[in-house]
């Protein structure tokens, strides 16, 4: 697998050089072949020092405790023809080993792979491995207020495999209708298709208003079906002040359970940040709440109920290139936080992290 990717990057790269040759001998206005990647390289330091290097069983991005390592590298190659549109992204790094753990291992390395078509001036379908519909964060450093994502990222889709129909119904509002393989999947895990829907109103150009759900049974195959209903909700307020921005998230989720009831789950957050010439500081505060363990399993009494904080601090070396720099606490009702002892979990955790990375 490692001998093919290293194939597939390398003819990416000499065929973005043959297109660009191309283009420049022919004097064409644009090519429909664009080329783009980013790497994301990272340090974090974790004060429990956690008894193994991954430092928590709930967070997929910047895992790695007191070890240098890339969390998202990929390259991406993007067809648009006006009619035909395509993506195909290849990636590597911890955050990429983590969150497609579950994925047999010559599926782990797609960021991206799908294809789609204009239908009209507003209608578009799109098919195949695509960025999460859900929530206002990525898995790209750069798009983020904050250096670490958040429990709420963490604990949702960051990529989903399926179909897409989307509609541009009026101006300034969206609707999206998804056929799904299921809760973050490329390799679906049994034979029922989840549905998803996404509804964006954009009241001025500096205001986000979104809505999206997710409904399908995420059990094994062989397993007894237990619907999930899940619900996403933010705002986006780019400078609600001179150079300030504010976020705020609500997330809920209902999943039947073998009782005949329901297990909630919900979270919230607030998302801030300050924009200066070629600096910026960011803040996050939140909390979730999984009692029951759906999301997030503890096996303890209370469940997974997380508060968390964290400041960070941006400079923009150039404008493609951010070197961050973050400190994160974590507040558990019960003690489940690595520590260097693991029969004796935290109930507090505080970790600094730093990352430098470019996008091109």
């Amino acid at each position: 697998m490692r001998n093919s990717l290293i194939l597939i990057f390398l003819g990416l790269f000499f065929l973005s050089n043959a297109v660009a040759q191309e283009s420049e001998k022919t004097n064409e206005k644009s090519s429909p072949i664009k080329f783009s990647g980013f790497v994301d390289f990272y340090y974090l330091y974790d004060f429990n020092e956690p008894f193994t290097n991954d430092r928590a069983p709930f967070a997929f991005a910047y895992q790695r405790h007191n070890e240098l390592n890339i969390n998202l590298g990929f390259i991406k190659a993007s067809y648009d023809d006006g009619k035909v549109f395509a993506n195909i992204a290849l990636q590597t790094g911890t955050y990429a080993r983590d969150n497609y753990a579950a994925e047999p291992a010559e599926l782990r390395n797609i960021a991206e792979a799908n294809v789609g078509i204009n239908l009209t001036d507003k209608l578009t379908f799109d098919a195949g491995v695509f960025p999460s519909h859900i929530g206002v964060e990525s898995a790209v450093n750069q798009g983020c207020y904050n250096l670490t994502r958040s429990l709420m990222a963490d604990g949702s889709p960051y990529f989903e495999t399926g179909a897409r129909l989307n509609y541009n119904f009026a101006p300034k509002w969206n609707l999206s209708a998804l056929v799904l393989n299921g809760w973050q999947n490329i390799y679906d895990s049994n034979d029922n298709k989840a549905l998803g829907s996404q509804l964006t109103f954009e009241p001025k150009e500096n205001i986000t208003l979104n809505y999206s759900t997710f409904y399908g049974n995420e059990q094994p195959k062989g397993s007894p079906v237990l619907m999930r209903f899940f619900q996403d909700f933010y705002i986006q307020y780019t400078d609600l002040l001179p150079n300030f921005s504010v976020t705020a998230v609500f997330d809920h989720m209902l999943q039947e359970n073998l009782t005949g009831g329901n297990d909630e789950v919900y979270a919230f957050s607030g998302m801030f940040f300050y924009q200066f010439e070629k600096t910026g500081i960011g803040a996050r505060v939140e909390h979730y709440n999984d009692p029951t363990g759906v999301i997030n399993s503890t096996g303890t009494p209370n469940g997974f109920q997380v508060t968390s904080g964290s400041v960070n601090f941006d400079w923009n070396v150039k404008e493609n290139v951010m070197w961050r720099f973050e400190g994160k606490s974590y507040n558990s009702l019960d003690a489940i936080l690595y520590t260097s002892n693991p029969l004796n979990p935290s109930k507090n955790g505080t970790l600094i992290a730093t990352s430098l990375s470019i996008a091109f």
